[in-house]
């Protein structure tokens, strides 16, 4: 909305004392018309025409390269919009990641009809601080849209008036902030089209995120079979470092795209896709089109170049076909994490932590709130996600009900006020745990200023509540356990979801044993993930040695003899068969092998060197403790290594400080090797090979995480996790992000302000030993020192026969049990965008109201649903909608019903499905004014920007509407003196009437 007052190009200068003196004022607006015909003589003046038919004159080409540390955004919709020669209106929104922006472009493309129309192009940028009309490189902000006669190097213009419109929007962007971009058309020709194909962003993001190299490729090709133009090549010059270790993505952007067309998209020579611009898509707000545009990404890492990149575009079978953007990105394999919201997760999924206040089981003394914890993760999510993103922690206000305040302490924190998202709302260590019973009740809610605080008595904060409701421990039952169990967790969610009345948006579902595909899956279509960990060691260990064969190069295991080292020497063990799990070609760990006359599987824990030494008294066997990554290292460079024995003393360890080499280069038999502390010398008798399986698996412990991100290379996946107990990367030094500045020695509750995270990054591995599931994670850091804090915690109801003590020195597998997943429901959202009082330029109005309706939700909706009409709250008049809608799609509509107009003003109500025949994720948000953003609309004669009031900013308005076809407001408010145009007799009656009280007359009045 436009700030009331503000000097804008082309607005009245009001004098500083205006007192009344309406001669001033009328001298100062003839003045502004001459200035006007003067600035249009000069631009009549001759010029070169920039329209290209074929598009030749405008090819795709690098605006902009190089490499930055962040991501190049992307975003865009939603597909052939609006009524044909009628002013339009377009809006999308843009959720642009934190950072700094270092180049940013918006474009707009625009149907003509044909080359020969004229028509105009306003575009409004609302950003965080506010709304703002685009200018091009001469500060218009009204673009002519002239077709052949273009002279706008901003404006392409090709084939039979298709427009792709571009504005600089770098020093416009709002990083870390939801930009919304309204964009107008208007005739000059009324047979100019006006229609719009859709918005695009472009933003390079400087930022803390991994390392990204960037192509930005921009133009307006015409493929088209009149001209034989079939196809085109647009190229990404520069080197690509170590191009096979790389991920590469390739962004394009199509106009008048048609499905089933078979044109084709390659990159170096590749195809990519057939069909690549089928009209459809889904923008990052999950709404979906079927109209003409396209905007998709396509995976090329397999075809990507050391250098000379290019892809070509062919139009098929497609008549036309008009290409207009190709970026290209190259990145370290290709991470998907959870959205940053600025209110409040501003680095994604939150990582909340369990050791606070006393959340304790109270028989066991173990931290037992890991459950409760990455629950909280997940709703604070979604409710950042559904949030006002303009506001703060601390601002007092809330619109979405999933996370409320619960009265902490004062003073709050941050401040200054009670806050759904204070810091000390997740936890505040003067309610205390247990509870002596349930959590109070909350008063109903509503959307806005929140009561300072909530009228309730304290009895804790979000984690605590969740606590409850999931029944940790047991605290609502007489027989407690240990941790949370998943049939807990999930009803818990859902008492959850129904008390906060969001069951009606999201839902929880819970699989076992998911894979690592499916827990990708979930994550990127917006699902928020919990996972079930659990703990695994096999009860039965044995250490087999064989002293002849080399680590490095087993191909084939079955026919070996092995000797028992441990825990029995020295039986005799012949390998009968053999699974290689990870399809590496040689026995490793992971694998499956079995022996002559046991029917069971072993597991392949390790398979590493054994060497037998001896100082002529004494013999040992010991065991390289490197693992079997570093099997190689041990054996050419066995200095610095560390071992430890297997016979005959189980298990001190050794470190070899000095070796003496036979001379072939290798640890091997006749070398001397020495160890820390002993200045011996120890020959190596013998180098051979230990396999280390393992058999009857029992179940430990387990764990609840929140999934914070998904990572999928060509032959691994990592997870990033928001772990409630464990903070790897930034206490444990592992892989992952952690909030930049962010302390290695900090109190757990520094987490509780969600801005801080330690994402923790681990391996997949695509088999799993033991009964717990089908993928398991590697490199967890569960420990002896750390598995005491979850043995028997959070046990499913299958695996209790399966529990049992930690067993020492017996390796701890960290297995994926069960996903627990909150996800948004399939269902639609209706909702009116916008309500009008029909008005035409020379007719006047009919007195019959018009509105859009839109599915603003995330699936579709299907017809035959009514909407209805208030005036001043009586019923006036419905209209049903028969046809269904797509995601994002809306349509204009009108009542059959002539509005009669009662000044001073009528109170106007839209309600959407009146009826609730269609089920929806929001039933409430029937009408959102298309101006003031209120709830419901007040129309009065004057009032063109609908915000209850005749001002100033209604007469800039009405000007800028006069002077430049600015459509922008209610024209039926507008045309105050109801002479059927809008001209500066309306301005100067409005200026009137809000200095002095003139009555206006305006169409529909009794």
């Amino acid at each position: 909305m436009k700030k009331k007052g503000a000097p804008r190009r082309g607005a009245i200068q009001i004098p500083k004392q205006i007192g009344g003196e309406k001669k001033k004022m009328k001298k100062q607006c003839i003045v502004i018309p001459i200035a006007v015909l003067v600035l249009l003589a000069a631009l009549s003046m001759p010029t070169m025409a920039l329209y290209s038919g074929n598009g030749y004159a405008f090819p795709i080409s690098t605006s902009t390269n190089g490499t930055i540390n962040g991501e190049v955004y992307i975003g865009g919709g939603h597909g052939v919009e609006g009524t044909p020669y009628q002013p339009n209106t377009y809006y999308q929104n843009f959720s642009v990641p934190s950072g700094t922006v270092e180049w940013a472009r918006l474009y707009v493309g625009v149907w003509g009809a044909t080359e020969e129309y004229k028509g105009t192009l306003r575009v409004n940028y609302t950003n965080a601080t506010g709304t703002y009309s685009l200018q091009d490189s001469n500060g218009n902000t009204v673009l002519t849209l002239a077709g052949v006669n273009d002279t706008n190097p901003e404006v392409w213009c090709t084939g039979h008036g298709v427009y792709w419109v571009y504005y600089n929007v770098t020093n416009t962007v709002t990083p870390g902030f939801i930009n919304n971009v309204t964009a107008s058309t208007n005739q000059i020709d009324p047979e100019f089209d006006g229609r719009m194909y859709g918005i695009v962003l472009i933003a390079v993001v400087n930022s803390t995120k991994p390392e990204v190299q960037y192509w930005i490729n921009d133009g307006h090709w015409n493929l088209n079979y009149a001209a034989s133009h079939n196809g085109n090549t647009t190229y990404f010059d520069g080197t690509v470092v170590d191009p096979a270790k790389k991920s590469a993505t390739l962004h394009t952007v199509y106009l008048t795209g048609d499905p089933g067309d078979s044109d084709t998209l390659s990159f170096n020579g590749q195809l990519v896709a057939s069909d690549a611009a089928d009209g459809c898509g889904e923008d990052e707000w999950g709404n979906s089109w079927c109209y003409a545009f396209d905007i998709d990404s396509w995976d090329v890492t397999e075809h990507l170049s050391s250098s000379n990149n290019y892809a070509t575009f062919n139009r098929g079978q497609d008549p036309y076909l008009h290409p207009v953007i190709s970026v290209l990105t190259v990145k370290s394999p290709e991470w998907v994490f959870k959205r940053s919201y600025p209110n409040y997760a501003p680095n994604g999924m939150p990582d909340f932590n369990q050791t606070q206040d006393n959340w304790r089981n109270q028989t066991t003394n173990q931290w037992s709130f890991c459950g409760p914890t990455a629950v909280a993760n997940c709703l604070w999510w979604f409710d950042s996600k559904y949030a006002n993103q303009t506001g703060t922690p601390g601002d007092g206000w809330d619109n979405f009900s999933l996370v409320r305040d619960y009265n902490e302490t004062p003073p709050p924190t941050p401040g200054p006020n009670w806050d759904d998202h204070a810091f000390d709302n997740v936890n505040d260590l003067n309610t205390g745990w247990p509870p002596a019973g349930a959590p109070p009740a909350l008063p109903a809610f509503t959307p806005g200023p929140q009561p300072q605080p909530q009228p309730i008595p304290r009895w804790g904060e979000l984690i605590e509540r969740l606590a409850w409701y999931v029944n940790t421990d047991g605290i609502k039952t007489p027989q407690p356990w240990a941790g949370t169990t998943v049939s807990n967790m999930a009803q818990g969610i859902n008492d959850w979801l129904n008390d906060t009345e969001r069951d009606n948006m999201l839902y929880v579902h819970v699989e076992k044993a998911p894979n690592a595909t499916w827990i990708k899956n979930e994550v990127v279509k917006c699902e928020d993930v919990i996972l079930l960990l659990g703990f695994w060691e096999p009860e039965e260990l044995k250490y087999l040695h064989n002293a002849t064969i080399d680590p490095r190069y087993i191909t084939d295991p079955r026919c070996i003899w092995w000797h028992e080292l441990y825990p029995n020497y020295c039986n005799e063990y012949h390998c009968d068969s053999w699974i290689d799990t990870n399809k590496d070609g040689k026995l490793s760990p992971s694998d499956l092998i079995d022996f002559d006359g046991d029917p069971k599987k072993w597991y392949v824990e390790d398979v590493t060197i054994t060497i037998a030494v001896t100082n002529e008294t004494d013999v040992m066997y010991l065991e390289f403790e490197g693992g079997y990554d570093q099997i190689n290292q041990a054996i050419t460079n066995p200095v610095c290594t560390w071992w430890h024995e297997i016979y005959p003393t189980f298990c001190p360890s050794f470190h070899i400080v000095n070796w003496i080499d036979n001379g072939n280069g290798e640890l091997d038999f006749c070398d001397y090797i020495q160890f820390d502390g002993d200045p011996r010398w120890w020959h190596v008798e013998e180098v051979g090979t230990d396999i280390i399986i393992g058999n009857h698996w029992v179940r430990v412990g387990g764990h609840y995480v929140t999934v914070a991100g998904v990572n999928y290379t060509a032959d691994a996946c990592m997870l990033a996790f928001s772990d409630p107990y464990f903070d790897n990367n930034v206490s444990g030094g592992g892989p992952g992000w952690s909030t930049p500045g962010h302390p290695t020695s900090y109190s757990p509750a520094l987490h509780n302000n969600a801005s801080y995270v330690s994402h923790d990054y681990y391996f997949v591995v695509n088999s799993s030993p033991s009964p717990g599931g089908v993928n398991c994670i590697k490199g967890y850091p569960i420990s002896p020192y750390t598995i005491e804090n979850f043995q028997g915690m959070n046990v499913p109801h299958e695996f209790i026969p399966n529990q049992s003590t930690y067993i020492p020195d017996h390796p701890i597998h960290t297995e994926i049990e069960y996903a627990i997943v909150v996800s948004p429901k399939p269902i639609p959202d209706l909702k009116i965008t916008k309500a009008w009082v029909n008005w035409t330029d020379g007719v006047g109005s009919d007195c019959t109201i018009k509105y859009i309706i839109k599915n603003v939700g995330e699936f579709s909706a299907r017809g035959n649903h009514s909407t209805h009409l208030y005036v001043n709250s009586q019923f006036k008049a419905s209209d049903l909608v028969t046809y269904g809608l797509q995601p994002g799609a809306s349509f204009e509509r009108n009542f059959s019903y002539t509005w009669t107009y009662t000044p001073p003003s009528d109170d106007i109500a839209i309600f959407a499905d009146y009826n609730n025949t269609v089920e929806e994720t929001d039933e409430n948000n029937w009408y959102v004014d298309w101006l003031s953003g209120t709830t419901n609309t007040t129309w009065e004669c004057g009032d063109v920007n609908n915000d209850g009031t005749v001002d100033l900013g209604d007469v800039l308005d009405t000007f800028d509407r006069f002077m430049y076809n600015d459509r922008q407001l209610h024209e039926w408010a507008a045309d105050a003196n109801k002479d059927t145009i809008i001209d500066l007799g309306d301005v100067l009656d409005i200026f009137d009437h809000f200095m002095h009280g003139k009555d206006l007359n305006c169409w529909c009045e009794v």
